[in-house]
């Protein structure tokens, strides 16, 4: 059975969504954001940065955890605060919690259900409130404590003749950065290594899941994939890694919504407890997630 109450997070009010094995935490003074998912036990790999939750302000903050935006990045409309209280709805096995950005007059919505099973499913809506159409894709990211690998599943289906793969970098990923590891089907971003510079890659990948592993815990992302256009040279998945954090994203295809529409990407959670990654190979990283990520390894 899913249960779901108010709680506090760092002096923030929201709500906890638990089983009896694993829990998610949403906080609804800000945000939307998504601060905590774990057993009951405890063992959240969830970044969050205390100090923004406490000290408040006008300013735009990171705060961490779990959060949406819209895509391409842009250094005026990404960055407009959240520090204000979201409209919520309660759910049998879950929450619907909706913020309106006043300067894009965009409404930002995201629904966290939790199954029995206790896998959490997050479907991210952006709603166009203008009298004009707007383009964006809906972008889904998620902030993880220092100290693990992120992996991201590449496309490796046989295209005869022509190219079955496009990776994406930016400016200030150095091409020689000894954290990150391309293999066949995988790309290993080693955030355990020391480099405080800043490392991010995107590509397109039909696989349908991502993983970060931290000290024997693995939490897994499964999306959706649509046909379309995507922002970032085509990009679906991206990486983000600095000295301190490392980032998984979801990226949705790129909309053109009309006035009341909306675009949306959804992703579906779960934490696994003592697994052991032998080695960065292909056949090493497959074991990890085969049997625990619903689409196909």
């Amino acid at each position: 059975m899913i249960k779901v109450e108010s709680t506090v997070f760092c002096g923030k009010g929201g709500y906890r969504i638990f089983s009896e094995e694993k829990e998610v935490i949403v906080v609804t003074e800000i945000g939307p954001r998504i601060v905590s998912y774990q057993s009951t036990a405890g063992g959240n790999l969830l970044k969050c940065n205390g100090d923004d939750y406490i000290e408040g302000g006008e300013e735009y903050k990171f705060y961490g955890g779990h959060r949406l935006w819209h895509s391409p990045e842009d250094l005026v409309r990404s960055y407009i605060k959240d520090n204000d209280s979201c409209e919520v709805e309660v759910l049998k096995d879950g929450i619907s919690v909706t913020s309106f950005e006043e300067e894009t007059r965009l409404t930002k919505n995201m629904t966290v259900q939790m199954n029995k099973e206790g896998r959490v499913r997050i479907v991210h809506k952006i709603i166009n409130n203008n009298l004009f159409d707007v383009e964006l894709a809906p972008w889904a990211i998620t902030m993880f404590k220092g100290g693990g690998v992120g992996i991201v599943a590449m496309d490796h289906f046989d295209s005869g003749l022509l190219p079955n793969r496009a990776i994406a970098f930016w400016p200030y990923s150095k091409g020689d950065d000894k954290r990150f590891v391309m293999k066949n089907r995988y790309l290993i971003l080693d955030q355990k290594n020391t480099s405080e510079n800043s490392f991010k890659v995107g590509t397109m990948s039909r696989r349908g899941f991502l993983g970060y592993l931290r000290n024997g815990t693995l939490f897994t992302i499964e999306y959706d994939v649509e046909e379309g256009d995507y922002t970032d040279f085509g990009s679906n998945v991206e990486c983000f890694m600095n000295g301190d954090i490392l980032e998984l994203e979801v990226l949705g295809k790129i909309n053109k919504i009309s006035p009341g529409e909306c675009a949306e990407v959804s992703e579906v959670w779960d934490i696994f407890y003592k697994v052991d990654l032998k080695s960065f190979e292909d056949d090493d990283v497959d074991e990890i997630f085969l049997g625990r990520v619903k689409c196909e390894v």
